[in-house]
């Protein structure tokens, strides 16, 4: 009796191991997944800087109008 009771308290831990492995490796991926996005914001973001840097420059010294009125 105590083996079976053993046995099957074998197989639910053993069970319990293999979700939360599963689980785990889930939630690996997706925060590989969400770095990844995130990367792709900051690269965006930096080109838009980049970008309203050189609008700003050329704003001032004339070389391109931006559609807020003549600077």
């Amino acid at each position: 009796m105590n083996t079976m009771i053993a046995s099957r308290n074998r197989t639910a831990r053993s069970r319990e191991e293999e979700r939360l492995a599963t689980e785990l490796e889930d939630a690996r991926r997706r925060i590989i997944e969400l770095m990844g996005q995130l990367a792709e914001t900051v690269r965006s973001r930096d080109a838009l800087s980049d970008r309203m840097q050189v609008m700003a420059w050329n704003a001032r010294w004339g070389r391109e109008h931006i559609g807020f009125g003549v600077l």
